[in-house]
């Protein structure tokens, strides 16, 4: 649900922030609270975004943080993402340490103590190496410097998918064996696989774009570091493809089977490639149509 346009990028809220309606109902100290610890943390993570020169397109807001949708290749940009993503947490844990190093009494004050307690579920609920959270772009982040964007996008994906999996059977066993009320991390970690999903499916398009764009990136750093990848004449491009590392230049030697060097191909020559011919074409053919 679009609430507010304002200078070129929108800002929604989501479904899930329903499940902040009992707190409403039970207590409104305790939603204000929530309200401010998400707004602290949605503010730092606008920051990181302006001082990396992100351009934010969207804002979806949810229950334990945010999803900036952008027109630049934050998610493609390793440092961008990890400092973009590392404020909100951050900035959360820095008002617990705040609030304890001043010189008051808070035992007394009950809406500094829920206070307290929010932002500290928000900063460790948001370092879980999970997609969308916070935890889970930086581990995407870091992933991809070993595996490619793509692959590593993947990695984290699947990777909540099991850990989401995995609360989900113990929630319900605990509830239906136990009778212990934990169908709201039911519903959270249905939720969580749900836009992780959609994280799975913006990956592709951002590592389709970024391929289109490599060029101009490279016009405008002007140097890149490169980065070499050994591959066997049979092989089909798009299994290169997800080796690439973001901000990389890659130069691709090309062997036979018995590891005799037959030629090199460029980055740019590989990409052209695809959008000619397409995914599956054997790299031994770009070699020969070459020559």
């Amino acid at each position: 649900m679009r609430i507010i346009k304002y200078r070129g990028f929108t800002i929604e809220l989501s479904g899930s922030l329903l499940l902040l309606v009992p707190f409403i109902l039970y207590d409104i100290t305790e939603f204000i609270a929530i309200l401010v610890t998400i707004s602290l943390h949605e503010l730092a993570h606008f920051v990181g975004a302006k001082l990396t020169g992100t351009k934010i397109e969207k804002i979806n807001i949810f229950v334990f943080g945010c999803i900036l949708e952008t027109t630049t290749d934050v998610g493609l940009n390793l440092k961008k993402d990890i400092i973009v993503s590392a404020l909100g947490p951050i900035s959360n844990i820095i008002l617990v340490l705040v609030l304890n190093v001043l010189p008051y009494d808070y035992s007394s004050n009950a809406f500094i103590s829920v206070l307290i307690k929010y932002n500290l579920y928000m900063a460790g609920l948001n370092i879980l190496p999970l997609l969308p959270l916070d935890g889970g772009r930086i581990a995407r982040a870091l992933v991809s410097c070993f595996l490619g964007y793509k692959t590593g996008s993947l990695v984290v994906v699947y990777f909540t998918y099991f850990i989401c999996m995995v609360m989900i059977i113990i929630s319900l066993y605990a509830f239906f064996v136990y009778n212990i009320g934990l169908m709201m991390i039911v519903l959270l970690m249905i939720y969580i696989i749900k836009i992780a999903h959609k994280e799975k499916t913006r990956s592709s398009f951002y590592f389709i774009s970024n391929l289109a764009n490599r060029k101009n990136i490279l016009m405008r750093k002007k140097v890149l570091k490169a980065y070499i990848i050994v591959s066997y004449e049979d092989v089909k491009v798009n299994k290169i493809l997800n080796k690439l590392l973001p901000m990389r230049y890659h130069i691709i030697i090309v062997i036979n089977k018995s590891g005799k060097v037959i030629g090199t191909l460029s980055e740019e020559e590989l990409i052209e490639s695809v959008f000619k011919q397409g995914f599956d074409v054997i790299i031994r053919e770009l070699l020969l149509k070459r020559d």
